[in-house]
């Protein structure tokens, strides 16, 4: 079984950009991205939280490897000055779209492990912002105008944030 994960991350892995990103839709029969997005929200961020989960895990130096060179091209040309990772187009590092996936929220406690913390802190900062103007955690939202994506209303059950600031203590 731990062969065809390593398979299955060898062959996403083997698609990436020239700059070492991924897109957020692949299409299974020909390879193709379909979504050819890059971020820390909806489409990719279990890619990035369960490869690093199963190099912490399993010690196994290929999810390791890999990890880390997806978590240098995501800094590099998804974060944002501001603070905020955006949504960047894979090929060139362009801003594709800068909003907010409450999904993201995973993004620190992953760093926290990392021994990123300086980054971590950051992340909880801009986190900690944004639930002081909506007041609750919204599923996506629009930086530029600080509005809630329409139908993108808060879920009550995202644990993503809650895990993050457990990593933090």
């Amino acid at each position: 079984m731990q062969r065809l994960a390593e398979d299955a991350v060898d062959n996403v892995w083997s698609r990436r950009s020239r700059i070492d990103l991924l897109g957020m839709h692949v299409n299974v029969m020909s390879g193709e991205w379909t979504e050819p997005y890059a971020s820390i929200g909806g489409g990719l961020d279990s890619f990035y939280e369960y490869l690093f989960k199963s190099f912490v895990l399993f010690g196994d130096d290929i999810p390791g490897f890999v990890f880390l060179d997806a978590y240098e091209a995501i800094v590099q040309h998804a974060r944002h000055p501001s603070g905020w990772y955006l949504m960047v187009d894979m090929h060139t590092g362009d801003v594709s779209r800068a909003s907010f996936s409450s999904l993201e929220m995973f993004w620190p406690g992953l760093q926290i492990m990392l021994g990123d913390a300086g980054e971590a802190l950051g992340s909880l900062r801009q986190y900690a912002s944004l639930l002081d103007r909506v007041k609750f955690q919204p599923e996506a939202m629009m930086l530029q105008t600080g509005g809630v994506v329409p139908g993108q209303a808060g879920y009550p059950l995202r644990p993503e944030l809650a895990e993050s600031i457990l990593q933090a203590f």
